[in-house]
């Protein structure tokens, strides 16, 4: 048990039997057996730390009712006042010299009082007192006063006052009764054949604890019964509290002190003042006879007196700091600093006279500190290291002094000498494992004491280290330890997330190293200590970001150079490619850290490349290989060979970042250039694609490079001759496809004569669209990719708002490289034109939208065609979105009468598709579509052939576009007119409509032009005529033959009369929110 009191005496012998007791400073007020009350002073004495007290009798004093016992005493000495219960009868005496009784005290002295209280945890003299069924409630205004009576249901036999409850019991139960509306709780019924109630409040709580012959229960205030009981061996005679703890005295004589927390029995006392177990024999026990609690030395007290002899006890509490101590070493942690909450509250009481908030506040942290210190250390050393490090975190212990356990990472440049002796923990965890079980050793747990050591000091770290460099400023300042702590505890930190591999936290704690407010300082931890450390541990990866924010990026390089060759090994298995490029690109910190110089680039660039080549060609044999083994896992095929892009990709990341110190294109080209097409082409691309640069030589030289790659890869694309057959765009095709509907700066002349006799079909109709070859376009469009819809679409869709030298193509490009589908069979083109032509002096390219779906709407794929897409006959508007100030124009333009019935530009490119449709007999003796014109070609009635059936369907579909005169000049005089009929009829219709159409717009825009004459005439025959009389409307003064102003609504005033010139001084009319119609004359 934890024993926190001894016995001890005050009053050895005393003249009369005692019946009751009070105590207050050094004063003792013993009530006894004859009707007497007997005043001590005591005196306490120390000697070898070993208290004792020395006793006097001070004064005695007859209550006057004879030999009848002193039921009860109760001072209240904030008013001095000493009240004595005897022979039922309540009196009121000075607690200083004990005269009285007064008469005027104000309460009645009528015999029948049973038992009084008064009202505990309030700043009000009152008492509560009982009489038989009935509770007399006084207050102190210089005399007692009643103010209230509460009947009762039952004979009170014991009564206690918290706030405005009141808990009451009585032999047939315990009730709680409202002091202020008088209500009765009934709570527990009681055998009336047993010994009386007894109640006890626990004031910190605010509970009343209900007592019977064996069970002790605890009820709030409001009478609801709360967890906590206690269980009695025997019957309680008498208890008093002194938190946390319950002193009971009960009928075996024995003392039982319990903690009112948990319940628990905490210690039992006998007759030879001893703690014992429980149950032990009291035969020749003292017999105690009552226990109280007061305040004695300015402490709470607690004093208990016996009858057989007639003496006066002391429960003194020991030493706090002994107590407190042996809490630690049982492990109840939480009980030590309860306790010693509890207990330094109570002793610093004793200082009410010369408290000082702030000394008393520094002296209960720096105790308070201590107790956390133990608590942590002695957690510590049972390798419970996560509460240890929790109470290490509220101590004040210097946070190096919990490194000094870890050797290992303690830095030796450091100054800091350690209170504790140094001893290895991880050392001492492998000891204590063999000692404890040397023939069952749990390898498993051993490293996992170790690793939870590890984290739990990594995360003690943290929260100093994050709470501290809020500012770093502070820490640096000299605010605790100052800038050597900070540097330990941070070089200890570093090489903690190294060893665990926490890249992340490494590089934002390398970064804080170098951060004080807004300015960058070095060296905020031992630099020579952390790359000592890390080579020895080979860590290497993390040495070489050490190196990098210290600014050896050379070094750093070198160092990842060598793992990338083999000639070192990384703990974590790093190879230092990823790092190397994230240093020259500046991905981290940017902003931190300066840029690596150009030379670094130039230097370590071609080894990053040669090294990514190696492992892409490795991962390619593996994937062949797999191939082999297992033909049908494509899966694993496809994702080899995404690895491989992005491995292949890594060193371009240098190049394809934007640096404060830009790199000049010119020398990127000629540095990637003998390193292949792939880095040479994804630098361009990124250009084109992501920097939008407009240089016409560089889209040049990606196109050109598609095409020779091209070539090179499918040799037997380069001739057309011979070959019937259409191939299949594939992705190297489907990239030079985007480029040339992505851009319009490259050079259209110089790829056309690359390409012109190849097989590349959909790239030579982009071309020709570019250079304004229709005829040329549509021939390969119509006879060579049989397809009639799309040139039919390029016609239908074209804006004669602009020129069709020039294709504008939104773009919806976001990578580095433009999408590519290879599932389409072939490319498409996109009519929509600029006013630029290819060879301007200022080549422009394309803006770029992020609506997919509207790339899609312009885009001319065979697939779209095919799949029979409604296709509009209006033109499309993706380029009017493109080129908003143009589109304007258009809209206004609108509603004008055309000046002519057919747009010129739109039947031109009409009659070159109708040219190049009537151009069949040519292309019939080719074997590609013979068999399709043979079934398209209308007949005579002698079976000749006379017009294929689509040039029909073409005029009927597009009447309105072509002058009619025109494409007869056009048709065979051979055709039969009545195959024209249909044509004829709804062109003519048409052309009548359009007439009679703008027949009313000409007369509607006469009719506008006559009521806009109108209007301008109304408007200027407004006058103004000035008189002699003319005054100024705001200063009244006359106008004469001076300069004035004059305002729509009919205002005249001086200039300097008005402010601002669109709104009327006198009516404040803003002219430009309200116009006025017509001018008034005046």
């Amino acid at each position: 048990m934890l024993n926190p009191f001894e016995l001890i005496p005050i009053i050895n012998n005393t003249p009369c039997k005692i019946e009751s007791i009070e105590i207050w400073q050094n004063n003792i007020y013993l009530g006894t057996n004859d009707g007497q009350i007997l005043l001590y002073i005591i005196e306490k004495v120390e000697n070898n730390k070993k208290v004792s007290f020395k006793s006097r009798m001070e004064k005695s004093k007859s209550l006057g009712y004879g030999k009848k016992p002193v039921e009860k005493l109760l001072l209240i000495a904030d008013i001095g006042k000493l009240l004595t219960l005897c022979d039922g009868n309540l009196d009121v005496y000075s607690m200083y010299n004990l005269d009285g009784p007064n008469i005027q005290n104000g309460i009645s002295t009528n015999k029948g009082v049973i038992t009084f209280c008064s009202k505990k945890k309030s700043q009000e003299f009152k008492i509560c007192v009982v009489t038989k069924r009935k509770l007399t409630f006084y207050e102190f205004i210089g005399v007692f006063d009643m103010y209230k009576e509460i009947v009762l249901p039952e004979i009170a036999l014991t009564v206690e006052w918290c706030k405005t409850s009141l808990c009451v019991g009585s032999r047939k139960e315990y009730a709680i009764v409202d002091a202020d509306s008088g209500l009765y709780k009934s709570l527990l019924q009681l055998d009336k054949n047993v010994p009386g109630p007894r109640t006890k409040l626990i004031l910190d709580q605010e509970k009343f604890l209900l007592t019977t012959i064996d069970l002790s229960v605890m009820v709030d205030l409001q009478g609801d019964i709360v967890e906590g009981s206690i269980i009695w061996d025997s019957n309680p005679m008498s208890m008093s509290y002194l938190e946390p703890y319950l002193i009971t005295i009960l009928q075996n004589r024995c003392i039982n002190i319990h903690d009112m927390k948990n319940q628990r029995l905490i210690q039992e006392l006998n007759n030879n003042n001893n703690s014992s177990n429980k149950g032990s024999s009291s035969a020749t026990a003292t017999a105690f006879q009552q226990t109280f609690e007061g305040r004695g030395n300015g402490k709470d007290f607690i004093v208990l007196y016996s009858s057989s002899p007639n003496r006066v006890y002391c429960l003194h509490v020991g030493n706090i700091d002994d107590l407190v101590h042996q809490l630690i070493n049982r492990g109840e942690h939480e009980e030590a600093i309860r306790l010693f909450e509890i207990f330094f509250k109570r002793e610093r009481a004793e200082l009410e006279d010369t408290y000082d908030p702030k000394r008393e506040k520094q002296i209960h942290q720096a105790r308070l500190c201590k107790i956390y210190e133990l608590v942590a250390m002695s957690e510590f050393y049972r390798f419970k290291f996560s509460s240890a490090f929790k109470y290490l975190q509220l101590s004040k212990l210097d946070h190096r002094a919990i490194i000094s356990f870890f050797p290992t990472y303690m830095p030796y440049q450091t100054n800091y000498r350690s209170p504790f002796d140094q001893s290895d923990i991880f050392k001492s965890i492998k000891d204590n494992a063999i000692s404890n079980a040397p023939n069952t050793i749990e390898l498993k747990d051993v490293d996992s004491l170790i690793d939870d050591s590890k984290s739990q000091l990594t995360l003690y770290l943290e929260q100093y280290i994050n709470n501290n460099t809020t500012g770093m400023s502070t820490i640096l300042g000299g605010v605790g330890s100052g800038s050597e702590e900070f540097k330990d505890l941070t070089t200890v930190l570093l090489k903690l997330y190294s060893e665990s591999n926490k890249i992340s936290k490494l590089i934002s704690l390398l970064a804080k190293c170098r951060v004080n407010g807004n300015s960058v300082i070095n060296n905020q931890f031992y630099i020579q200590d952390v790359e000592e450390w890390l080579n020895n541990k080979q860590l290497y990866k993390q040495l070489g970001l050490v190196y990098q924010y210290t600014e050896k990026y050379r070094k750093a390089l070198l160092l990842w150079n060598r793992l990338s060759l083999g000639e070192l090994q990384d703990h974590f298995n790093c190879n230092g490619i990823e790092e190397s490029i994230q240093l020259l690109e500046c991905k981290q910190n940017q902003d931190l850290l300066p840029e690596p110089n150009k030379e670094l680039v130039w230097e370590f660039t071609p080894f990053l490349i040669k090294i990514t080549q190696e492992q892409q060609q490795k991962l390619n044999n593996k994937g062949n290989k797999n191939k082999k083994d297992n033909n049908n896992n494509n899966n694993k095929e496809k994702e080899d060979n995404e690895e491989d892009d992005s491995i292949k990709q890594l060193p371009m990341k240098i190049f394809l970042k934007k640096r404060k110190d830009q790199f000049i294109i010119d020398d990127v080209i000629e540095f990637l250039t003998p390193f292949g097409d792939y880095y040479f082409q994804m630098y361009l691309e990124y250009l084109i694609y992501q920097e939008e640069n407009r240089v016409d030589y560089l889209h040049t030289k990606l196109a050109t490079s598609y095409i020779e790659q091209i070539f090179r890869n499918s040799p037997e694309l380069q001739s057309a001759q011979g070959r019937t057959d259409i191939p299949i765009a594939n992705s190297d095709r489907q990239k030079l496809i985007d480029l040339l509907e992505f851009s319009n700066c490259y050079n259209a002349s110089t790829l056309l004569h690359r390409v012109r006799n190849s097989l590349l079909y959909e790239e030579l109709v982009i071309l020709y669209l570019r250079i304004g070859q229709y005829e040329m376009m549509f021939n390969i469009i119509v006879w060579k990719l049989n397809n009639f819809k799309k040139a039919e679409y390029i016609c239908e869709s074209f804006d004669p708002h602009f020129s069709l030298s020039v294709t504008n193509v939104v773009s919806t490009q976001t990578t580095i490289t433009p999408n590519t589908n290879t599932n389409n069979n072939t490319s498409s083109t996109s009519p929509i034109s600029s006013s630029n032509t290819p060879n301007s002096s200022s080549p422009i390219m394309m803006g770029t939208s992020p609506s997919t779906n509207l790339r899609n709407s312009i885009r001319l794929s065979q697939q779209n065609i095919n799949n029979n897409i409604q296709i509009s006959s209006s033109p499309i508007q993706g380029f009017n979105l493109i080129n908003n100030n143009n589109n304007n124009n258009i809209n206004n333009d609108s509603n004008l009468p055309k000046s002519s019935l057919y747009d010129p530009k739109r039947q031109e490119l009409f009659l070159c598709l109708l040219r190049t449709y009537l151009n069949y007999k040519e292309q019939s003796l080719k074997s590609n579509v013979k068999n399709q014109l043979t079934n398209s070609l209308i007949k005579d009635s002698n079976g000749e052939p006379i017009i294929p059936r689509y040039i029909i369907e073409f005029l009927n579909h597009y009447y309105e576009e072509m002058d009619p005169i025109k494409v007869l000049a056009l048709l065979p005089n051979s055709i039969p007119i009545n195959l024209l009929e249909s044509y004829l009829s709804n062109s003519f219709n048409y052309s009548i409509s359009q007439q009679r159409e703008s027949k009313i717009v000409k007369n509607l825009q006469k009719s506008l032009n006559l009521s806009t004459k109108s209007e301008y005439m109304m408007v200027c025959s407004a006058s103004v005529y000035i008189g002699p009389d003319r005054r100024c409307a705001v200063c009244s003064k006359p106008i004469s033959d001076r300069v004035f102003v004059y305002f729509p609504n009919g205002t005249i005033v001086h200039p300097k009369c008005f402010q601002i010139p669109f709104i009327c001084p006198i009516s404040a009319r803003n002219f430009k929110m309200n116009p006025v119609e017509y001018p008034q004359s005046i």
